[in-house]
């Protein structure tokens, strides 16, 4: 394993300065002080003196070595969709396609490259609105043709314990409820930046990012301006301690909440787990609670909480629990948002209430799942209402079938029902009646 120089500390913290000014141009600059902490914690993070667990793969003796010695990645992934949603003249169907292809080098001095390209296109007739195809009529579907390189980083694996990794990446953290790929649509979220992972620490995890640029689903892209600092104690074997904060300098994005400036701070913890009972049954929990507040000149209006309180059981291959989730509100005025969620994963699969309405959500819901030999079985009921004004959304079912099969293939059915309650006005505001059944076939490759 390669020492840390002074020289490459030093080298380090001169590209990383250069990297944050390049990441601020057509942004406002936050204050000098935070900028010098970030530095120190990076700075601190990747010099502690712990003998490394990253660097898994012999090293390298030449680049042109390393990238023969390398690995291809592949993911195919046809899906059909249907959609019948209450208010539409039009039933949607989309046939799409998404293709991943990459190569992973090996390791050479310490680094390791990955390059991966996507395309996503459809079969057949476009009898859908994808948000850009302009076809009102038909119900969402929100999977236009997108060609892109969808990642390029690379990592360093030189520093003990700790991965540098600078580029082009997907970041997945914990549950992806507020930190997420967004990976249901075809096109992927992705972020460009610099991430520190450090595990110095016995059974914790920290990561500190700093990112300046994000790829949406819809395939566009997006300056932006996000800090994560986020740790994670192991403290027993699938028990999980996290606390987190994510800084998000997002501007004019009134679409997201009605507010002029959007930018935010989440800053939260959480404790998720199972705990094993007798008779082989394990009990599980989840309790988290944050706290969502203006940031970097967002709109005084940003002032919600956010909590989670479940638990259940589970028996050899069968697991049933019942969780409450709130997003808060600010009195009728703001609804805590979650932009960089994976938000299809929450709040049920019609996502009916993927842009919290100023009045905030309740969703009380029940989760059944078991495993028959290569299948998975999952069922959810989910009631919403509002936070503020005794709304009543609608109430949904989700059911759920993956198949494995053949080692890199999988199957998965899904089906989505939500039915409207309260009719809100406009009717703009309405959550519509919505019945969604997909039919994915995935081909994987790592």
């Amino acid at each position: 394993m390669h020492p840390v120089p002074p020289a490459f500390v030093e080298t380090f913290l001169e590209v990383l300065g250069r990297v944050r000014n390049a990441g601020r141009h057509g942004h406002r600059s936050c204050p000098s002080t935070q900028s010098r902490s970030r530095l120190l914690v990076l700075a601190v993070m990747a010099c502690m003196p712990v003998s490394s667990t990253f660097a898994e793969s012999p090293e390298s003796d030449s680049p042109w070595q390393a990238i023969r010695e390398g690995k291809p990645t592949l993911t195919l992934r046809p899906r059909i969709e249907f959609v019948d949603q209450d208010g539409k003249t039009e039933n949607a169907q989309a046939f799409t396609m998404r293709t991943l292809i990459g190569w992973r080098t090996a390791p050479f001095a310490g680094f390791r490259g990955t390059v991966q390209g996507i395309n996503v296109g459809h079969v057949g007739e476009t009898d859908f609105n994808s948000g850009k195809n302009g076809k009102s009529a038909y119900p969402g579907i929100s999977d236009p043709d997108v060609t892109d390189l969808n990642q390029i980083y690379a990592d360093y694996l030189g520093l003990p314990s700790t991965q540098v990794r600078l580029g082009k990446q997907i970041i997945k953290l914990d549950s992806q409820r507020f930190v997420g790929v967004s990976d249901f649509r075809q096109t992927m979220r992705v972020f460009t930046g610099l991430m520190v992972r450090n595990t110095a620490i016995p059974d914790t995890e920290v990561i500190v990012a700093h990112l300046w640029r994000i790829r949406e689903t819809s395939g566009d892209q997006q300056q932006a301006r996000v800090e994560i600092a986020h740790a994670d104690w192991q403290w027993q074997v699938d028990n999980h301690l996290v606390g987190y904060g994510y800084f998000d300098d997002q501007g004019a994005t009134p679409a997201q909440s009605g507010s002029l400036d959007n930018s935010n701070a989440i800053v939260g913890v959480s404790a998720d787990g199972s705990y094993p009972a007798t008779g082989g049954t394990k009990l599980l929990y989840t309790a988290e609670y944050a706290r969502q507040t203006a940031y970097a000149g967002g709109s005084d209006l940003i002032d919600a909480v956010y909590a989670h309180l479940g638990g259940g059981i589970s028996w050899r291959n069968v697991f049933a629990r019942a969780d409450y989730e709130r997003l808060g509100s600010n009195q009728g005025r703001y609804g805590f948002q979650t932009r960089l969620a994976s938000r299809h994963r929450f709040q049920g699969w019609a996502d009916q209430l993927t842009v919290t309405p100023p009045t905030g959500t309740r969703d009380y819901y029940v989760t059944l799942g078991t495993k028959l030999h290569s299948a998975k079985f999952a069922a959810e009921y989910h009631w919403f209402t509002s936070d503020v004004g005794s709304i009543r959304y609608g109430d949904e079912i989700d059911l759920a079938v993956t198949i494995g099969f053949a080692k890199q293939w999988v199957f998965k059915t899904e089906l989505a029902s939500f039915r409207e309650h309260d009719a809100l006005s406009p009717a703009s505001a309405r959550r519509r009646d919505t019945d969604k059944l997909w039919f994915t076939l995935i081909y994987n490759i790592e």
